[in-house]
């Protein structure tokens, strides 16, 4: 039990504080080797030493971090936290470690259902997952379905985002003289057949189209993101409102700044609903890109406005009340 918690004051600098400690202790158990501790206080602490003092035919026991008969104990369970890539990982299994996504699709069922391997290639470099040391099909995975995509956009981080569409092709408001035409690409072909017998001007008038819309928000920043490591698109994505109140993705357009520069427009590539194949393949992985910008968009803009409109208004309660 620590002593003296209440009377001794915590400095509000940087610096140390001492303590007492009591516990139960009889010879019978033995030297004290190591320390359970356990904080039950509101605020946290990091414990650097303890020192035993008068311990029968010891004198003084000083620990410092691990002793050092329990780093062998300490090094393999780090070695079993890391894990070694092999065997079966159950829930209740604490290991730390990664695998590719090396089961998407299902070769084992037809050749045209394979799928690359995403991950630890120079082609596909990421992304990376936790391993559960589940068996590998011969080429790599379970799609994730259409459905399962829109009910992570919309149960997701930032579905806000997803608005009535009010015009068809979806168009641009950033600055044509410096970027030039930056309007959607995607045409009534694209779509009408997923629309349920509708035609696109009738689903726009029953209010059945939707947008996810993250091209104008990323488009003047894609450019020097992607002369990093890391890459991305702008991206729009056409929803369906189906008759069972669910929304079906319809298309989806990635975009780049035009090569040769800015002002020169994008260029983009619309990709449609597709299950099979290479289409199936490609529409799994436009598919992941939406997902990322609408994490993105969410974590470093969205979030962020909140956050800082927030505080403006805490700010002014204060003042008008302090």
């Amino acid at each position: 039990m620590l002593e003296d918690w209440i009377t001794t004051i915590t400095p509000l600098t940087l610096g140390e504080s001492s303590y007492k400690v009591s516990f139960e202790w009889d010879e019978e158990m033995g030297v004290p080797r190591a320390f359970l501790v356990q904080n039950h206080h509101h605020s946290e602490f990091y414990l650097k030493t303890l020192t035993l003092e008068d311990v029968p035919g010891h004198g003084q026991l000083h620990f410092v971090e691990t002793p050092e008969f329990l780093r062998s104990h300490r090094d393999n369970e780090l070695e079993i936290l890391q894990g070694d890539g092999t065997g079966m990982l159950e829930e209740w299994d604490g290991v730390y470690d990664y695998a590719f996504y090396n089961y998407l699709g299902d070769p084992d069922n037809d050749v045209d259902d394979a799928r690359p391997i995403l991950g630890g290639s120079s082609e596909y470099p990421y992304p990376r997952r936790g391993r559960s040391g589940r068996p590998p099909t011969k080429s790599g995975f379970t799609e994730r379905t259409d459905e399962e995509f829109e009910k992570e956009m919309l149960a997701g981080v930032n579905p806000i985002k997803i608005r009535f569409l009010k015009e068809f092709p979806p168009t641009s408001k950033l600055d044509v003289k410096v970027y030039g035409n930056q309007n959607s690409s995607i045409k009534s072909h694209h779509i009408e057949k997923n629309l349920h017998g509708l035609e696109v001007d009738e689903a726009l008038m029953a209010n059945r189209l939707f947008i996810l819309d993250h091209h104008d928000s990323l488009m003047p920043y894609v450019r020097r993101i992607n002369i990093t490591s890391n890459k991305i698109y702008a991206s729009r994505t056409l929803l369906f409102l189906q008759d069972d109140g669910t929304l079906k993705p319809l298309a989806i357009e990635l975009s780049l700044p035009h090569p040769e520069g800015d002002n020169l427009g994008a260029v983009s590539n619309v990709y449609t609903p597709a299950e099979n194949g290479v289409e199936g393949a490609i529409w799994q992985l436009a598919k992941a890109y939406v997902a990322v910008n609408d994490s993105g968009i969410h974590q470093l803009i969205s979030h962020w406005y909140i956050y800082i409109n927030s505080l403006a208004v805490g700010e002014n309660i204060a003042l008008s009340t302090g």
